[in-house]
């Protein structure tokens, strides 16, 4: 069975329509909806049973780190710990958009189980619809892709409903992916700073910064 889904407007999302969205992530569920690159899968970070619920969902290993989506940077220091300076760099290139860094966790949140690790993934999105469910929520949120892991990522809400049906709560429907490539990611919290996965930005790109320093 598909689960209920509501369409907002990518560029113009309407708060009212995520409102529903916002009280299902603080009420301990799931949503998905679209990031600046693929569909993420939405929960409350700091709400252990549901971090759970994702990565048994998804099948993912808990040894990895989850990604949690922000819309300000300065929520940045609430969250990790350790920044070395060559972030500050790639923060100001890249964000918004398709960079995830992997940090350490900070002492505020390494009390809640974010998977298995000590190690946490951040990204500030491009995307309106993200950053408006954010910023309702007053929260950070997950945005881990919305796929069973080793399959592809879903692009659509439609490719959500199919991998997932009503395991979801709902699907904020935005449209196609703006991105078929997920997030870069780069663990930051290593000296120099490591590729996890290539995506969206430009390896090269990024390593060529880190480099320099």
């Amino acid at each position: 069975m598909r689960p209920k889904s509501i369409e907002a407007d990518p560029d113009k999302p309407q708060q009212h329509l995520l409102q529903e969205a916002v009280d299902i992530i603080l009420g301990g569920g799931m949503i998905a909806f679209p990031t600046d690159t693929t569909y993420g899968l939405g929960v409350n970070p700091f709400d252990d049973k549901a971090v759970k619920r994702v990565f048994e969902l998804k099948q993912r290993d808990s040894s990895k780190p989850l990604i949690i989506l922000i819309n300000d940077k300065q929520q940045l220091s609430q969250l990790v710990t350790d920044i070395n300076p060559i972030v500050y760099k790639l923060i100001d290139r890249y964000w918004p958009g398709p960079l995830t860094l992997i940090f350490k966790t900070s002492a505020e949140i390494a009390s809640f189980k974010i998977g298995e690790s000590s190690k946490i993934g951040i990204r500030l999105p491009n995307s309106h619809i993200a950053q408006e469910l954010i910023e309702l929520a007053k929260i950070p949120i997950t945005a881990s892709s919305a796929n069973p892991s080793g399959q592809p990522s879903s692009l659509s809400a439609e490719q959500v409903s199919d991998y997932f049906g009503k395991e979801v709560d709902l699907i904020v429907d935005g449209g196609p992916a703006n991105d078929s490539r997920e997030s870069t990611v780069l663990d930051v919290s290593t000296a120099p700073p490591r590729l996890i996965r290539a995506g969206a930005v430009s390896a090269d790109e990024i390593m060529a910064i880190t480099e320099v320093g």
